[in-house]
């Protein structure tokens, strides 16, 4: 009955899923869940995001434990928004990482002028892959709400708000993308704190929205604009 079962249901196939900064906390929650597909994590220093401890408050860090429990996460160095600021030893030519690209995750945190240059990085290179493979690359960008900013950083709102905008206009050049934007990601112990936060989310949901935008381009608990 089970092998009927497996017959009737085949298991979707693994994806190769490249996922930029994908070094901090909210990559590091959504990860673990990916263990069925094949993880590429665009970092600017493989090396520090994998040494067993923190070495430096100004680069991501997953750990070597943590990547050593997830083996299906391979980092990979990239020039990022900043080609001033490029720290890793083997950034020429990530954007080959998108050649066997299923889903591109925009994972790069704030909301400056350097995360723009990175969306226009990853833009660029999306659109260069697509025309050697002749099909499209599932793109999801996780961004700030417009309503959580004035929270995460009351000064310049109107720029901050113009730049963010222009990364999903950025990002919207592809033919498959879904803007994420979220306010406060909440510990699951504090979930009945959520509806008291502007866009606010609890953990487990935020893996189980981006799990379903992952695999099957679609969540239930999508809400924020497309």
């Amino acid at each position: 009955m089970l092998l009927l079962l497996l017959l009737l249901c085949p298991l979707a196939a693994p994806l190769h899923i490249v996922v930029a900064g994908g070094t901090g906390p909210l990559s590091a929650l959504l990860l673990p869940s990916l263990s069925s597909h094949s993880v590429t994590v665009l970092c600017r220093n493989a090396f520090l995001a994998s040494a067993p401890s923190r070495a430096s408050g100004d680069f991501g860090h997953l750990g070597a434990p943590f990547l050593a429990r997830n083996a299906h996460v391979a980092l990979r160095d990239w020039d990022g928004g900043d080609l001033l600021d490029i720290v890793g030893q083997d950034w020429v030519g990530w954007q080959d990482v998108l050649g066997e690209a299923d889903v591109l995750v925009n994972a790069v945190g704030g909301y400056t002028g350097q995360r723009l240059l990175a969306q226009r990085r990853l833009s660029e290179a999306v659109a260069a892959a697509e025309r050697v493979r002749m099909d499209d690359i599932r793109q999801i960008v996780v961004r700030p709400s417009e309503r959580f900013l004035p929270f995460l950083s009351p000064a310049a709102l109107d720029i901050k708000r113009g730049t963010l905008a222009e990364c999903s206009k950025a990002a919207r050049t592809g033919a498959d993308v879904t803007v994420v934007a979220l306010g406060r990601v909440v510990e699951d112990v504090y979930r009945d704190r959520c509806e008291g936060i502007e866009d606010g989310i609890c953990e487990s949901d935020f893996v189980e929205m981006m799990v379903g935008l992952i695999e099957r381009g679609e969540s239930d608990l999508l809400s924020s604009p497309s």
